[in-house]
């Protein structure tokens, strides 16, 4: 029987941004240093796709964590990347509806890694894959507003 080992390397430094505007701050500093950087939510992955690897900066989503009222004529919720799926199924179960996509890792598994990896989970033939789920993905530039 053959045994995979996950990688596991230190990153040279862990950004943890609150708005898209301290984002693209972090992109415009990699960029002018040359610097790569890799997207991380809730690091449930098991193929390492987030894994910081030969002096990656490591670029946390996990402070993207606004979630809206559920609209409950249209069926929908704006969450942050951050937001786990555990945390979007409550918010809607309480709002007497549900978020489809569902699978054993839902209380550290972001909104942001799921749609950027397609999960799809225990109930994804009935209900398609995250992406299916999503109306839209949008990239906010300026500073949060509650």
């Amino acid at each position: 029987m053959k045994v995979s080992v996950r990688a596991a390397e230190r990153a040279p430094a862990v950004v943890r941004p609150t708005d898209g505007s301290e984002v693209a701050a972090v992109v415009e500093v990699a960029r002018r240093h040359g610097l790569a950087l890799v997207p991380q939510g809730g690091n449930t992955g098991l193929v390492g796709g987030s894994t910081p690897r030969n002096g990656t900066v490591l670029l946390s989503m996990r402070r993207f964590t606004d979630i809206g009222e559920v609209d409950r004529e249209a069926h929908q919720v704006t969450a942050g990347a951050g937001v786990t799926i555990e945390q979007l199924q409550e918010h809607a179960r309480a709002a007497g509806l549900d978020f489809a996509v569902d699978w054993s890792a839902r209380a550290t598994a972001t909104v942001g890694g799921a749609v950027n990896t397609n999960a799809g989970g225990s109930r994804v033939v009935r209900f398609g894959t995250m992406r299916a789920q999503a109306a839209a993905v949008v990239f906010c530039h300026g500073p949060r507003t509650k």
